[in-house]
């Protein structure tokens, strides 16, 4: 996606490799933040090969729970899809009239996990886990078993860490 943001196959020389970064992020949580794109994400990531747009067409039928699949056809050949395939996540054939998620476009299902309210955050479930076992430590002599879950704990530790600093800059 790099030479999609510049435009051509070099490195912007106005331009940090940072900035570049923040500058992809904003453009693939722009992409993501609709609904449809993201189902329609969800939908290649489901199949392992290219998919025809009429398939898609059925699964956000069925996922929206709409009747007007002529609708649902329009905006994807009109707006969504070709947006995505500018932006280097799928590759949509006009010919074939099929689509095919890209190499960059897979990476993007890890920011379509969603963890619900009621639902434990990994990096807390982990910390949790760990802390239980550190208290196991004086009933299992085993000096493996003392360095593993010390190590885990303080992996966990750095990774909770972690996660509460995204979430306060998120929040701000």
């Amino acid at each position: 996606m790099f030479n999609r943001v510049s435009g051509s196959g070099t490195w912007p020389l106005n331009v940090s490799r940072d900035q570049l970064i923040d500058r992809q992020s904003d453009v693939l949580f722009s992409i993501i933040n609709n609904q449809r794109r993201r189902n329609v994400i969800r939908c290649l990531n489901e199949a392992d090969d290219a998919v025809e747009l009429r398939d898609i067409v059925d699964y956000l039928a069925l996922f929206e729970k709409a009747r007007k699949k002529n609708s649902i056809y329009a905006s994807l050949i009109q707006t969504h899809l070709p947006l995505m395939d500018r932006n280097d996540i799928v590759h949509y054939d006009r010919r074939r009239n099929t689509v095919e998620l890209t190499d960059f476009g897979k990476k993007c299902d890890y920011y379509l996990e969603i963890i619900s309210k009621d639902e434990m955050p990994w990096h807390v479930y982990y910390l949790t886990l760990s802390s239980f076992s550190l208290f196991l430590i004086p009933f299992v002599n085993s000096y493996a078993y003392d360095v593993i879950v010390v190590s885990f704990f303080i992996s966990s530790l750095f990774h909770f860490r972690e996660m509460r600093k995204r979430k306060i800059k998120v929040e701000q």
